[in-house]
């Protein structure tokens, strides 16, 4: 077998247009979008055209780097390289077309990635909202469902192109935000292939990331199974179905009892989090469970080690086996549980989110409310007893399996709550 060559370090090594002082983004501060690693802005290409017609209305996708931490910065421009890398060779109908870089665009030395900007946005947001062509397109007497297949039958295409080229491609984080509609024909783009690997290529990640909910399960190996390989064409087969399910029929399938957070969680804009704990840190934010009223809430963030593959394989089976349980508790002594929010995670394991307690921990409240009452302390202990009364009374029988102080939360009425884990 011949060895892989490897991607190049430096950015300036990918060949790629040049778009430096030719895209003009429009004077507006906040961006279009925003994902979990980068900002997309609307602007325009070129911005010294003569004629509106020449105009084409582009996105800037700008990389999100924080300065002070060199770490994080070398990490971004691998992700900046490896998308480019894989982006600059593409060139299909169901492929988002990719413009060059401009350095003036991005941030801290990173340049930005330029594409044609879809106004029409991600498919969900497409089928969600309707489109006045939608119609006509298909004729009166046909169902919309017909629309939903063809947009599907375009994502395979896509998707064909990548694993059959002569350095097949896995797109590594298909979803349905990471496909775009056309607005001229509606055709679906994919897009986004920060993840991307080439096969005959090496210096790609070879671990999975991206959302959980469309990974395949072989990406979740048993501790004594190899994880060390590269992605299969596989993964996006397994991914693509999940999408057809979901744009099939307008629902997310990843056990239809979590609620899908994403976007409507709001993080404070603390330095440091709330808590911290062995594997996790607390974030406070505020969710709109109802309209015009808003609930404090507590963000789950479970801690990765980035250049550990295993542990965060690992921890995201925690987080599955965790929400697996959380979701079908309902006690007033167990501490409820809201969603995910995919968002507010890291490396595409999504932060879990449930009602914020003011009083903490009861070991907190205890110390900071000096010689609590002894009918106080009797009332909180056998609240702890209820909620594992509970818990072993289920049909399921769950055992807490790490029940101590610190996994025991204060309401504002003394009830103690009992967080699972």
């Amino acid at each position: 077998m011949n060895p892989r060559t490897q991607i190049p370090t430096q950015i300036t090594d990918v060949p790629y247009e040049d778009l430096t002082g030719l895209v003009e983004r429009d004077p507006t501060y906040f961006p279009a979008q925003s994902g979990g690693y980068a900002d997309i802005y609307i602007g325009r290409y070129p911005k010294n055209a003569k004629s509106s017609k020449e105009v084409i209305k582009v996105a800037i996708k700008v990389l999100r780097v924080v300065k002070d931490d060199p770490d994080i910065i070398k990490k971004i421009n691998t992700y900046l390289i490896r998308e480019t890398v894989v982006w600059t060779r593409l060139s299909h109908p169901n492929i988002l077309s990719f413009l060059g870089l401009a350095n003036d665009q991005g941030r801290d030395g990173c340049p930005a990635l330029i594409s044609p900007f879809c106004q029409n946005g991600e498919v969900m947001r497409y089928l969600k909202n309707g489109d006045p062509q939608l119609e006509s397109m298909v004729g009166k007497s046909q169902e919309k469902g017909a629309v939903r297949l063809r947009i599907m039958a375009g994502v395979a295409q896509g998707l064909l192109y990548l694993h059959t080229l002569k350095d097949a491609i896995v797109h590594g984080d298909l979803k349905p935000s990471n496909i775009l509609i056309d607005d001229l024909d509606q055709r679906p783009l994919l897009c986004d292939f920060g993840r991307s690997q080439i096969d005959t290529q090496g210096g790609f990640t070879t671990r999975a990331s991206g959302a959980i909910r469309y990974q395949a399960p072989e990406l979740f190996p048993d501790e004594d199974e190899d994880d060390s390989g590269r992605l299969k064409t596989a993964v996006d087969v397994y991914a693509f179905a999940i999408t057809c399910s979901e744009v099939g029929d307008f629902t997310r399938h990843y056990y239809e009892s979590i609620n899908d957070l994403t976007g409507h969680v709001k993080r404070d804009n603390a330095m440091y989090p709330a808590y911290s704990g062995g594997y996790a840190d607390v974030w406070i934010g505020s969710y709109a469970a109802e309209e015009n009223t808003k609930v404090k809430v507590a963000i789950k963030v479970l801690r990765l080690a980035k250049d550990d593959p295993a542990g965060i394989q690992q921890v995201k089976i925690y987080l599955i086996r965790e929400t697996l349980v959380w979701i079908n508790l309902k006690h007033p002594n167990v501490l409820g549980f809201f969603g995910l929010a995919d968002d507010l995670g890291r490396e595409g394991c999504p932060a879990l989110i449930s009602p914020f307690c003011e009083n903490g921990p009861i070991m907190n409240y205890l110390k900071s409310h000096p010689e609590p009452s002894e009918s106080l302390r009797l009332r909180m202990m056998a609240g702890v007893a209820e909620g594992l009364i509970y818990l072993h009374n289920l049909k399921e029988n769950i055992i807490h399996g790490d029940l101590k102080p610190s996994a025991t939360m204060v309401k504002p009425s003394f009830a103690t709550l009992v967080v699972p884990k």
